[in-house]
């Protein structure tokens, strides 16, 4: 839970920029609000990351006024100061189907519409460019956006590069009646060498 509060800084403009491309889809409507639940399973509490009026208002009408269950001193101090202004306190609320959901649905059903209000922050909020596959610090790949107008994939490493034929092998352990060469080096065999 706290390393994705911390976090709050780089998640609240990826979720913004999550919306916008939503909301530039298909020609369609759009998407009028859009939340990132944080589950502490070990203390059963959750927090709702809001990036906007239109979220904050519609977690209002479905969770129960004005700012949500308390933060909690922890919760607040993971955050931080300016990340906390992002989070509505949902208290025990934890499972998706039983808990999330259906508020959100009623307060739909009740007539509930976005403010035509936007935070400064959303007014002066810019996408923050292209997804794109960087493997420069992770051998799997980190997601990253980057500014230009079209996506694009690094280059992944050829020493990367490496098919996986079992299960094992991808946890990095020989298959069975099989060594890696490595392995068969450290002990000093050569491959010509065994029978």
């Amino acid at each position: 839970c706290g390393a994705v509060l911390g976090r709050l800084g780089e998640l609240v403009p990826e979720m913004r920029t999550v919306k916008r491309e939503l909301c530039e889809e298909g020609g369609g409507p759009g998407v009028a609000a859009f939340f990132m639940a944080v589950v502490d399973i070990v203390n059963l509490r959750s927090v709702l990351v809001l990036m906007g009026n239109a979220e904050r208002s519609l977690a209002e009408a479905a969770y129960g006024g004005p700012g949500g269950a308390p933060l909690g001193e922890e919760v607040a101090a993971m955050a931080g100061e300016d990340g906390a202004r992002f989070l509505y306190g949902l208290g025990d609320r934890v499972s998706r189907k039983a808990d999330f959901v259906p508020p959100l649905s009623d307060a739909v059903a009740r007539g509930w519409a976005p403010p035509l209000q936007r935070t400064e922050s959303e007014l002066s909020f810019e996408p923050i460019g292209s997804p794109t596959m960087d493997y420069s610090r992770n051998a799997s790949g980190d997601i990253v956006r980057v500014q230009g107008a079209e996506p694009a994939v690094a280059a992944r490493p050829a020493t990367v590069v490496k098919k996986v034929s079992s299960f094992a092998r991808l946890c990095g352990e020989p298959e069975a009646g099989s060594e890696s060469a490595a392995g068969r080096e450290a002990r000093g065999v050569k491959k010509d060498a065994q029978a």
